[in-house]
């Protein structure tokens, strides 16, 4: 059971009794580790509502989710850990061995950011992925005044979705684990996306539709990925567009290995036609001659797909978790969205009903309609509006 205290006597109780929670002119403040067993709601309808005012880190056990409504405003307190722990003794981090699903939405966005009056970077940690097999997922998530805004050192699985990073000195920082990135901004920051280069390689970062802008420092480091055209189905459509007076390098594949290791990287806009500033093992031919419509998949680069509805391949794929399936409708109309086994047989329906003209996006967490995880193997999920019918075929690995 959290203990409720007021807020001057939080700094002096010891953590040994896990998390510590109080609550002041209609703010939580929180440090410690959440209850074991107990998944946390954070928002409206939750345990903590908002802002919720982190003083410490906080860590979220392993087999424990943390979910993060829409709206709710996340504020660490600057340059402070009651905890003195995780991975800067000194600035506050929300620690993740578990799961976190901060599922905002356009229009009542999660904020991460700090509690200053006058905030700059660097006042707070990072979202930190502490174990391997812990799990994220962001969707219209803002993440301000970090030094990192998400951290991913281990093997853990982080998908990022309508998100945006600004003032921070890093917006992703990875080193090992699965990093899938779309739809998102990543504006005046030092570096957008840094591979940690200390002589581990593993990390994979899919990069579909972001905008890296603006960058001051260094452009997008990576060691592993596809920004368009590689095996995993990214169809690129990324912009770079970093500051030419003090940063002179848009994408760097850090991986000093042989051919196999080069990054795919078509169909995207440099800021210039012909592409420059690109290092290291990159494949970027063919690019865009002009930026790309953001948010709206182009269908001449991402399918061949006549007509007014596009079935984007899924991401991650494969997957072991959850995975992204996307779709535009441009003519209203009863859409159906199935997912069959190689047999034909219906395992889940992910939609029925009518829908609104524009772009949409579902998540398959790997189970059939009973609950039960699905074995590994390939699927196809099937989109069905009006008198369209498409199918793609996905993989899930267990």
């Amino acid at each position: 059971m959290s203990r409720m205290r007021s807020l001057i006597k939080i700094a002096i109780i010891s953590l040994s009794i896990g998390i510590i929670c109080a609550t002041a002119q209609g703010a939580s403040y929180i440090y410690g580790t959440l209850e074991k067993g107990v998944n946390d709601h954070w928002g409206v309808g939750g345990n903590l509502s908002s802002p919720v005012n982190i003083v410490g880190d906080v860590t979220v056990p392993s087999g424990d989710t943390l979910l993060v409504e829409p709206g709710t405003v996340i504020r660490f307190a600057a340059n402070m850990d009651y905890c003195q722990s995780g991975y800067d003794t000194t600035k506050s981090e929300i620690i993740i061995r578990g799961t976190i699903i901060a599922n905002g939405q356009a229009g009542s966005e999660i904020l991460f950011r700090s509690s200053a009056t006058n905030p700059v970077e660097n006042e707070w940690q990072c979202i930190y992925m502490r174990s391997s097999g812990s799990k994220a997922i962001f969707n219209y998530c803002s993440f301000k005044h970090a030094r990192h805004g998400i951290f991913i050192p281990w093997d853990s699985c982080v998908e990022v979705n309508h998100c945006s990073f600004s003032e921070l000195s890093v917006g992703i920082r990875q080193r090992h684990g699965f990093a899938y990135v779309s739809y998102s901004v990543f504006g005046d920051t030092l570096i957008p996306i840094s591979y940690c280069v200390d002589g581990f390689y593993g990390g994979y970062f899919f990069s579909s539709w972001n905008i890296f802008q603006n960058y001051t420092f260094k452009g997008v480091c990576v060691c592993d990925g596809d920004f368009g055209g590689g095996a995993t189905g990214s169809p690129g459509m990324n912009q770079f567009l970093r500051n030419p007076q003090c940063c002179n390098a848009d994408l760097a594949n850090v991986n000093q290995g042989g051919e196999e290791d080069t990054i795919k990287a078509e169909n995207n806009w440099w800021g210039h036609d012909p592409p420059e500033h690109i290092y290291g093992l990159v494949d970027y031919d063919p690019w865009l001659h002009e930026p790309p419509e953001v948010g709206i998949p182009n269908s001449s680069v991402t399918s061949s797909v006549p007509g007014d509805y596009l079935l984007a391949q899924n991401y991650p794929n494969p997957f072991n978790s959850v995975t992204t399936i996307s779709f535009k409708v441009l003519t209203g109309g009863h859409v159906q969205l199935a997912v069959y086994n190689i047999n034909g047989q219906l395992l889940k329906t992910l939609i029925d009903g009518n829908m609104d003209v524009g772009l949409h996006t579902i998540y398959w967490d790997g189970k059939d309609s009973s609950g039960k995880r699905a074995a590994s193997g390939v699927y196809f999920y099937e989109l069905k509006v009006n008198d369209f019918i498409q199918a793609k075929k996905l993989m899930l690995l267990k």
